[in-house]
């Protein structure tokens, strides 16, 4: 128990006397100082999640775009593969890496094949839906690596 010195502390000094006597005594509380880390553990979580499910939902629009103009255009549209709830926990959980990834080699964090033909000037429209096109269009992407890098 505290004597009742420090409870008369307390008193003049405020809140500031009482954690202070509260460490010289030895009655600092670690249940404390842990629920505080694991409130912050807590709210940079969800933070986190907060920001990788918004990517999930801005990608996914984006894809949705790319898909139907694709379609449109005749050519040919690529599978959905993890469209499901293992898709939506690889988005909510590596969207730091995805956003990086496509940000150096598209330009933009919500790439999509549409933006893969807009950023490299060599791939054409035309040349992507057939196979002999597109082995001639990922040559033409090669050089013009090679000349530009």
């Amino acid at each position: 128990m505290v004597p009742n010195v420090f409870i008369n502390e307390w008193r003049n000094y405020g809140i500031v006397a009482i954690r202070n006597t509260e460490m010289v005594t030895g009655n600092f509380n670690i249940r404390n100082v842990a629920s505080r880390f694991l409130l912050i553990i807590l709210i940079f979580t969800v933070v986190y999640l907060g920001i990788g499910l918004g990517f999930h939902f801005k990608w996914k629009s984006a894809l949705a775009a790319c898909r139907e103009a694709q379609m449109a255009r005749g050519e040919f549209v690529e599978p959905e593969v993890f469209g499901n709830a293992l898709g939506l926990a690889f988005d909510v959980t590596f969207w730091p890496v995805y956003a990086r990834a496509n940000i150096y080699h598209d330009g933009t964090p919500f790439a999509t094949p549409c933006t893969k033909i807009l950023t490299h000037p060599t791939l054409h429209v035309a040349d992507v839906t057939t196979l002999r096109g597109a082995a001639d269009a990922r040559r033409e992407a090669l050089d013009y690596q090679k000349d530009h890098v």
